[in-house]
Order: C-alpha cells, then structure tokens, then sequence
C-alpha cells in the first residue's frame, strides 16, 4: 500500500530536492559528478533534484555525506538562515553550530577552494602563455 502525501508535505519534500540543488551548486560540484560519486546516472541524478523520483534512505544518507552536512542540516537547510543571519552571529564557531555545520569542514572547504582557485589561475598563465609564444604577441610595458 503507498502512501500518499498532503499537500504541505510534498512542498516540504521539493524544498528538500532544492536544497539539495543548491547545496550541489554552493560546493560547484555538477550533477555528473555526484551521480558518479552515487553510483547512479546523471539523469536519474537530475530526477532527483527536479523532484522527478522519490529516492531511498541510504542514497539520502550518501548525498548528506557528499555535501558534507546532516540530514536534518539538509532537510531544514535555507539560505535565508546561512545568509542573512551571519550578520547576527559573532564568530564562526557560534555561526557553524547555528548551522549545523562544523567549522573544520567550513576551513577545509575554503582551503580545497583556494587551491581550486589557484589552480584555475595557473592554468590560464600556461594558456596565456602559450597565446603569446605561438601568436608571437610582444606586451608593451
């Protein structure tokens, strides 16, 4: 026998599918590549954030694990609380506990980012580089 949900908690149950879209987004990982980390495709991964199929307990658990937040972190996430709040919050431990998130995953997010980021630049020096070298483009100083 299924069970059929209210109205009120199929909003709530699509509110979850967004927040997880937008957690997704916030850590720049892609669908393809949590599908992968999943185990499933990339479109039933798609189905999933559209709110298309309704998803197990375990791959729940695993998305959590993958953004690295609780489940009930996920499923009472709002942007509103992250961000409009943080004005209100004086230090980040204070503000990771409001959000249930600890602050050494917060710093290891930020360093994997940097190094992302300067990874990214040191690809664009290398194409800028090789740009100059077989264009034969003189920079003036």
């Amino acid at each position: 026998m299924k069970l059929s949900l209210s109205v009120h908690n199929e909003k709530q149950l699509q509110k979850v599918y967004q927040n997880i879209r937008k957690l997704r987004s916030m850590f720049g990982f892609s669908q393809q590549y949590m599908a992968d980390e999943l185990g499933i495709t990339q479109k039933h991964y798609s189905q999933i954030e559209n709110g298309k199929v309704d998803i197990s307990l375990k791959l729940f658990i695993k998305i959590t694990e993958l953004l690295n937040v609780t489940p009930s972190a996920l499923l009472g996430f709002s942007e509103e609380k992250v961000f409009n709040n943080i004005n209100h919050i004086n230090d980040y431990t204070t503000f990771s506990q409001y959000n249930a998130i600890d602050v050494n995953e917060i710093k290891k997010l930020y360093e994997r980012l940097l190094l992302e980021k300067d990874k990214v630049i040191e690809q664009q020096k290398q194409l800028i580089d090789k740009f100059v070298t077989t264009n034969g483009v003189v920079h003036k100083k």
